[in-house]
């Protein structure tokens, strides 16, 4: 609740239901490595600030990192469909050290069921580590280097359109603007979760 009383765009319900904050403050301890909801809000906080484009972020540069920021990558890297951005390496830098998950869209499976007269839905999702790309892509220090290599590149690139094209039409906010190939390509298209399938 403190963290966006009275902000206009949160919704402000939450603020007379206890219960929800109730609900809410259990789902964050139980998300958090050590079961402490304020690190989590804090460390995501942190993380979201870091991976943004702003102007005080590079504050926080080691100096290596400042230096890629500094290289004009659209003049020295191949275009493709999207230019290759100084975002793009932050991020994928960011998971190299995190371990992330991402959802595989195609292997998704969805269901919908009635149970008495309520309609129940559930949903398995599959998640891909794409240690792929995190195992295989270069360190901080060495990334300018291996960018540079163009057949490296080119798989480097290939491999984070994949991963964006399986969570463009759901989460955008950050891996976007990494097309190699068009969404508008018949192999290449973004990927949508299936239809539903009733079981009951």
């Amino acid at each position: 609740k403190k963290y966006n009383n009275k902000d206009k765009n949160y919704y402000q319900d939450i603020y007379c239901d206890d219960d929800f904050n109730d609900y809410a403050q259990s789902f964050l301890s139980q998300m958090s490595a050590n079961g402490n909801a304020h690190d989590l809000i804090k460390n995501i906080s942190n993380m979201h600030f870091l991976l943004n484009e702003g102007r005080t972020e590079n504050n926080f540069y080691s100096d290596s990192l400042r230096n890629l920021n500094k290289i004009n990558w659209y003049q020295k890297v191949y275009p493709f469909c999207d230019l290759f951005l100084f975002h793009q390496i932050k991020e994928v830098l960011f998971r190299q050290l995190s371990v992330p998950y991402h959802v595989n869209m195609e292997k998704t499976l969805r269901w919908k069921y009635k149970a008495k007269d309520t309609n129940m839905y559930m949903d398995m999702l599959v998640l891909d580590e794409c240690r792929y790309l995190y195992d295989w892509m270069p360190s901080l220090d060495m990334f300018y280097s291996g960018m540079m290599d163009i057949e490296r590149q080119f798989s480097f690139r290939f491999i984070l359109d994949a991963v964006a094209k399986h969570r463009m039409v759901y989460n955008n906010e950050f891996f976007y603007g990494t097309a190699s190939v068009s969404k508008f390509e018949t192999d290449y298209v973004e990927k949508v979760l299936s239809v539903r399938k009733n079981i009951i």
